[in-house]
């Protein structure tokens, strides 16, 4: 599948990518569609057309360069990996992580988003006993919440709109408390927080 505009999607045929000394071809089995790949269309991202979207991808590896140790099953980071939703795409090796054979590739795909927000945390180093809150309760955040938990934080506070993803959060028991926001009508909410929360 491919965009060919900021408002056409196609499915249309195309060659098998080539690859480099260091890189892989991974044939896809399945990926998963981000944010970023519902912003493009809306012409939120500067973008070169044609492109072919999709992130978070899993599949087995069909092809390496002669300068890849040998490897099968894999996930991919998006980032270096975007075009996705094809038959086959290549990355480098190095972006390129092997799993264990019993997780299914549909429970596989959030591996790459997971490991951004693993990064993350550990950007942030929190402290032992520190407060967090965690605007949000998207993927990232349904991640991070348990994260920041497990590594020492207390009080973690998720503050998002209520709907589904709240009610995920919630049912994961990821936050100590949650604050469902108003949609379209926030700001007041938004604004006594800042208030509680000065730090």
């Amino acid at each position: 599948m491919g965009r060919f505009g900021a408002q056409s999607s196609q499915d249309r045929g195309g060659p098998v990518p080539g690859i480099c000394a260091n890189d892989v071809l991974i044939k896809v089995k399945v990926c998963g569609v981000c944010g970023t790949d519902l912003h493009i269309p809306e012409g939120e991202f500067i973008t070169k057309f044609p492109l072919i979207p999709g992130h978070e991808t899993v599949g087995v590896v069909a092809a390496i360069g002669p300068k890849v140790k040998k490897t099968s099953r894999s996930a991919s980071e998006s980032s270096l990996i975007t075009p996705s939703c094809a038959e086959y795409a290549s990355t480098a090796a190095m972006a390129m992580s092997c799993f264990i054979k019993n997780l299914s590739d549909i429970d596989a795909t959030p591996l790459e988003p997971a490991s951004c927000t693993a990064h993350g945390l550990d950007k942030i180093a929190p402290k032992m006993g520190s407060s967090v809150l965690i605007f949000g309760a998207g993927p990232t955040g349904l991640v991070l919440a348990p994260m920041l938990r497990q590594n020492g934080c207390c009080n973690a506070m998720v503050v998002a709109p209520g709907g589904l993803r709240m009610e995920m959060v919630r049912k994961l028991d990821a936050g100590d408390k949650y604050i469902e926001l108003f949609r379209g009508s926030s700001q007041a909410q938004l604004n006594a927080l800042k208030a509680e929360n000065p730090y």
